[in-house]
């Protein structure tokens, strides 16, 4: 016959079934899924192969309770995403705390305590939906905030190139190439534009013979709405990361002579 002989430790043990057991006598013990064995001596005894050997329990499978709540899991993880975002993009105007509460307080509004309950498909996409639908509350929170924010310093005389240096297009308020282009810093600030949330969405650089082609940051202007690049004579060439301005909808190239 064949004996396993099994130290256990305080880690390395299994459960007692005596208590539910229909023969108690027999003391088992249950080991979990995924239990390795470690073989650490062998000896024979008459008939009978005696194995000494140390079990490890495997400690990283999941509980039947987490095994329940990974869909729970999914949607709680979904809305710490959400609340990073929210926090990095409010981050620059002191308000991150603000916004993510609001999200925070329309997720905990439709969120459900029983995990089993997200495991039916039409609840688990239910939920999806309303953390999608706190998402977008949010979103307009910092719509808000932002626009409030821009307001606020319009009204203490702040310029377009002071709010643009607040928010994410602050790089091209200093960029060398870009006041190259325009022949100076000081006619670069008077050609930018900031809308109602403070992101760049004007350039004007007209009547500028020196400028031959764009700069490949154009293509980082985000939110770039208008683009005058009239008279500009000597321009050639526009670079084709001014395709990666999606929300650009004038593109003024009247009398740019060079242009092929």
């Amino acid at each position: 016959g064949l004996v396993l002989q099994v130290r256990k430790g305080m880690v390395n043990r299994g459960a007692n079934l005596s208590w539910l057991s229909q023969y108690p006598w027999e003391a088992e013990i249950l080991f979990g899924p995924l239990t390795g064995i470690e073989v650490l001596d062998t000896r024979v005894d008459g008939s009978v192969v005696e194995i000494i050997c140390d079990f490890s329990v495997n400690l990283t499978a999941l509980t039947l309770e987490q095994v329940l709540s990974k869909r729970r899991h999914l949607i709680d993880q979904m809305a710490e995403q959400m609340a990073g975002q929210l926090r990095l993009q409010l981050e620059e105007y002191g308000m991150s705390e603000a916004g993510v509460a609001r999200l925070q307080k329309e997720v905990l509004a439709v969120r459900h305590e029983d995990p089993e309950w997200y495991n039916d498909d039409a609840n688990f996409l239910e939920a999806v939906k309303a953390v999608q639908h706190a998402k977008r509350l949010a979103v307009g929170v910092v719509k808000e905030l932002r626009t409030g924010f821009v307001q606020e310093m319009r009204k203490g005389g702040a310029t377009h190139a002071d709010v643009l240096r607040e928010g994410e297009d602050a790089w091209i308020v200093d960029d060398a190439l870009w006041a190259e282009l325009a022949e100076s810093k000081e006619e670069l600030l008077r050609g930018l534009e900031a809308d109602t949330e403070g992101r760049l969405s004007k350039v004007n650089i007209q009547y500028k013979e020196v400028v031959t082609s764009l700069p490949e940051s154009v293509g980082d202007c985000a939110h770039l709405q208008t683009l005058f690049l009239s008279y500009c004579r000597g321009l050639t060439s526009l670079t084709e990361r001014l395709g990666e301005c999606v929300f650009l909808e004038t593109l003024d190239l009247t009398r740019c002579t060079m242009l092929s």
